[in-house]
């Protein structure tokens, strides 16, 4: 299973259920349920407060990554060309702001 669209699109429960019962051969997550706060967050020395990602991030045949498939060059230069786009068309419509 491969997840780098929506955490909710893989129920998590279940998922865990079946690699550990070797009915699925491995998991490749970018995203999962409950993964706000988690990931940009310094939980050295803490528990991971999701338990099915710390369940998931000691398997084997899973990796995890931390919400970073978008990040590729055609994605930044997509969001740098927007923010121009907007601020330009802010600018027109607000010239004396």
């Amino acid at each position: 299973v491969v997840n780098t669209g929506r955490g909710a699109l893989v129920e998590t429960p279940a998922l865990v259920t079946a690699l550990e019962e070797g009915r699925l051969g491995g998991a490749a997550l970018d995203v999962i349920e409950g993964e706000e706060g988690i990931f940009y967050a310094d939980l050295r020395g803490r528990d991971i407060p999701n338990g099915w990602l710390a369940r998931l991030q000691k398997m084997p045949n899973v990796l995890v990554s931390p919400h970073i498939a978008y990040f590729t060059d055609h994605a930044l230069m997509d969001t740098v060309e927007n923010s121009i786009v907007n601020c330009r068309e802010f600018e027109s419509r607000f010239p004396h702001v």
